[in-house]
């Protein structure tokens, strides 16, 4: 597993954790944690890979416990923390962080007061003008919600970049 990928790991696990209301400084930590290993100029699998565990201690931001996640990541390509914390997490709300203009707290808002879990959840809502009842939303929230639910089915699609499918054969 490459630093991009543990770091969006990380960075999933910062979501999650934010939607739940966890505390700050648990998600800021993932998420300095996601910045650190993505920006990081050593190969972490070679770190692990050749015995050089130690050094991950030297990274700024990565303690032991999320220096233990990197080494299982890297050894087993999943994080049991991870894997725990998706389990019993609806993934609709994972992925409503991919509609432009949403965020963790946003979505938690919407989770929390409206019980939404899933996009077409969140699309019903907003043509049924239940988005501009929550605190800080209004018409145009809905209605930036409704544009960037059409630009994301529009522009969604399983395709890769041919770098990425190229290195994956």
């Amino acid at each position: 597993m490459d630093n991009k990928t543990i770091a969006a790991v990380f960075e999933e696990m910062g979501n999650i954790l934010e939607i739940d209301g966890a505390n700050f400084f648990r998600v800021n930590a993932y998420r300095k944690a996601a910045r650190t290993v993505e920006n990081l100029s050593q190969d972490l699998r070679k770190l692990v890979k050749s015995g050089h565990k130690h050094e991950i201690d030297e990274i700024p931001g990565i303690g032991n416990t999320l220096r233990d996640k990197i080494i299982e990541l890297v050894e087993t390509g999943k994080c049991a923390a991870h894997e725990a914390m998706k389990k019993d997490f609806p993934p609709g709300l994972l992925e409503m962080l991919k509609l432009r203009g949403l965020g963790p707290k946003k979505i938690r808002l919407f989770n929390l007061e409206l019980g939404i879990n899933t996009l077409a959840e969140l699309k019903k809502a907003a043509e049924d003008g239940l988005i501009r009842e929550l605190p800080k939303m209004g018409e145009k929230s809905e209605n930036e919600i409704l544009k960037a639910m059409a630009e994301y089915s529009m522009f969604s699609t399983d395709r890769s970049l041919i770098n990425t499918a190229r290195s994956e054969a």
